[in-house]
């Protein structure tokens, strides 16, 4: 799920987010943007972003902490522990990072603009019905780093996706 050969979300460009219209309602809220690998940064190491202009890529460049998805790209849902389709010892390791795949079409930006994403409309909806909070992934996703020796202090998801979401990843 966090294979470094690959780009972090697919390839999307996480800083166009900022730009989409955003709506609970799926008909409505914008689809991810493809990034390209003209417009490639390598950050953490060897993660790689993929962003659809230079101006995106310049952007992120000079605040890759406002851009960045949080908790790795992962579910917030899973993170969070309130996912009923998770036990809550299903992410004890980074290895089991594989229940917590998403859905780049299926975001959401908080207050402070921080991105983060699902497995699918029924993961968000779920987050949002349950009172999920950020900061309850935030607290999974840090103890998921620091339990991890070989980890650094950033992992990205390049490999998680929903089935929906690898169908229209393929090629």
């Amino acid at each position: 799920c966090y294979s470094r050969a690959l780009p972090v979300l697919r390839g999307v460009d996480v800083v166009a987010y900022r730009g989409l219209r955003w709506d609970r309602d799926a008909a409505v809220r914008a689809a991810a943007v493809d990034g390209s690998p003209d417009y490639a940064v390598t950050v953490e190491g060897s993660y790689v972003f993929w962003f659809a202009s230079a101006a995106n890529r310049d952007a992120f460049l000079r605040r890759p902490q406002a851009y960045a998805p949080r908790v790795g790209g992962f579910c917030a849902l899973a993170l969070s522990g309130a996912d009923p389709r998770l036990a809550a010892s299903s992410l004890a390791t980074v290895r089991a990072l594989g229940v917590a795949p998403v859905d780049p079409d299926v975001w959401f930006l908080d207050r402070r603009g921080d991105l983060y994403l699902f497995r699918g409309n029924d993961a968000m909806e779920a987050f949002f019905a349950l009172n999920a909070t950020t900061d309850a992934a935030a607290a999974t996703w840090r103890d998921l780093l620091d339990a991890t020796p070989c980890v650094s202090d950033a992992m990205w998801n390049t490999e998680c996706f929903s089935v929906g979401a690898a169908a229209a990843a393929a090629p």
